[in-house]
């Protein structure tokens, strides 16, 4: 059940008394380690002094494991937040932000890094009370973001092709729900309703019924003209697009994208293929090896009819 949590009222003394300082910091700070303290079945992030960090859940009877050995729950639960030793352990335990929880929470597909995801909510310009449909949940980190978004007044529409995918995805948002639950007075909105299906298969959904949608499928091209029919007139459609041929392929090649070329490793350096090999090139995109992991490109469409 969630905890309610109130303001602290402190008994002061009698009237003709004065309250020291260290009185009243000493009831606060009862108050705010009770209040921070680890409960069982919330997620916790434990960081090694070396910055590796990992995600696990409190559970009775559980153990962490952690590179000087065995630390069990129950040592974890009661204590403050940032514990940074229990014995000869060292390692900092705390509550994972959403960011946090979707880097590290367990994957199928690849997931849809919050930096993304930020951009494409800002894209889709959506808020409480949002209708958002989407498809292709994956782990279902996007729909933890857009769930957030829209609120309770709001809901999100998420398809699904593949079961083991939606499989993952519903037990990171439940689990992530269930440990939100645990420390906040207000729970997490019921928002998110799973489709097991092809989007382009489902059963015919209302006119003008979402305000946005988010896509992040192979294909493009058969979904787009669907999704045209169920969405608002003159809002977005986010496509979150791995591979830069498909952004040509969506843009109608209104992008100036050289073709590559054959390339061969020797001892006299970068050898290119000769001109008669340019016309089997074909386009080829990968990130830098100075960016972060592979984090898509994004690619926004906006539909208006009259």
């Amino acid at each position: 059940m969630p905890t309610c949590w109130h303001r602290p009222l402190l008994k002061l003394p009698v009237k003709g008394h004065t309250c020291s300082a260290s009185w009243i910091i000493s009831h606060f700070r009862l108050f705010h380690e009770d209040r921070l303290a680890f409960k069982y079945n919330e997620i916790v992030l434990a960081e090694h002094r070396k910055g590796k960090k990992r995600l696990f859940q409190l559970t009775t009877g559980g153990q962490f494991p952690s590179p000087q050995g065995i630390i069990p729950h129950a040592e974890i639960v009661g204590t403050a937040e940032r514990s940074a030793s229990f014995g000869p352990h060292q390692m900092l335990f705390y509550r994972p932000t959403l960011e946090d929880y979707v880097l590290h929470m367990k994957r199928g597909p690849a997931i849809t890094y919050p930096k993304d995801a930020a951009a494409m909510m800002m894209m889709m310009d959506i808020g409480c009370g949002s209708k958002v449909l989407e498809s292709g949940t994956g782990t279902g980190g996007l729909a933890l973001f857009l769930s957030r978004a829209v609120g309770r007044e709001g809901h999100v529409d998420s398809y699904e092709l593949r079961s083991d995918h939606l499989k993952i995805a519903r037990k990171n948002i439940e689990l992530w729900k269930q440990s939100w639950n645990v420390n906040h007075s207000q729970t997490w909105p019921d928002n998110i309703y799973f489709f097991h299906q092809n989007i382009m298969r489902a059963p015919p959904l209302l006119t003008d019924e979402y305000d946005a949608v988010a896509l992040d499928l192979q294909d493009l091209s058969e979904a787009l003209p669907y999704v045209l029919n169920v969405l608002q007139i003159g809002r977005p459609v986010v496509a979150y697009l791995p591979k830069l041929d498909k952004v040509i392929e969506i843009n109608e090649r209104l992008w100036h994208i050289a073709p590559s070329k054959a390339l061969n490793f020797n001892s006299h350096g970068l050898q290119f293929g000769s001109k008669e090999n340019e016309e089997n090139s074909y386009y080829l995109a990968r990130p830098s090896h100075e960016q972060p992991p592979h984090t898509g490109i994004k690619n926004i469409i906006i539909f208006i009819t009259f």
